[in-house]
């Protein structure tokens, strides 16, 4: 008899011991979600707001000349709305040559042929804004873009585009200086933005 009483004990304890893992477990992934919904939340928050910026700098910047004070003027009202995402944003004409850019080392770069670059191609081909997925940046950095088309008289202008560096998405878009968990940021189209690898 007390041989199955201490099998008893023993298998309530296991029980007990399971039904506190399982809750445990449970407790866990309701904190995971919960961080997973707010950092997806802030992150679409911040891109939202740098499509809106851009957006609205691109209807300005329509007929403009790159070198005259007015548009130098909408992109410096741009970088300030938006830099706390980025500190590079550029202007490609409609041949994709580089007319202005904010930034350290990037202003070197104007006059250079980006036709090649995707924050170049997706506005001309698609003709509404698109994010970019993670590339090599004009200045060496993993970076992805938010960019924009620019109008010229109902014609295809050129693009314009932030360039968002991978490393700075979890202080500039999550307000944190480090993450526990590796953080993977993928648009809706399933372009991986972010990636803890690299």
């Amino acid at each position: 008899m007390t041989v199955v009483s201490s099998l008893l004990v023993i298998s309530s304890q296991r029980t007990t011991q399971a039904r506190i893992e399982l809750v445990a477990s449970q407790a866990l992934r309701d904190e995971l979600a919960e961080e997973s919904m707010q950092a997806s939340e802030a992150i679409t928050f911040g891109l939202e707001n740098i499509e809106r910026a851009l957006t609205s700098s691109a209807e300005n910047l329509s007929g403009k000349n790159p070198e005259s004070a007015p548009a130098r003027e909408i992109i410096e009202v741009t970088y300030a709305s938006i830099g706390q995402y980025t500190d590079t944003i550029v202007w490609l004409d409609a041949r994709g040559t580089l007319v202005m850019a904010t930034g350290e080392g990037s202003q070197d770069l104007v006059g250079s042929d980006m036709s090649d670059r995707r924050f170049y191609e997706l506005p001309l081909t698609t003709g509404r804004s698109s994010i970019v997925q993670s590339f090599k940046g004009i200045d060496g950095t993993s970076s992805f873009a938010v960019a924009v088309p620019v109008s010229d008289n109902g014609a295809f202008g050129g693009g314009l585009a932030a360039l968002v560096p991978v490393s700075s998405v979890n202080k500039s878009f999550l307000q944190s200086e480090d993450i526990d968990r590796g953080l993977i940021v993928v648009a809706n189209d399933g372009t991986i933005l972010v990636h803890p690898s690299g």
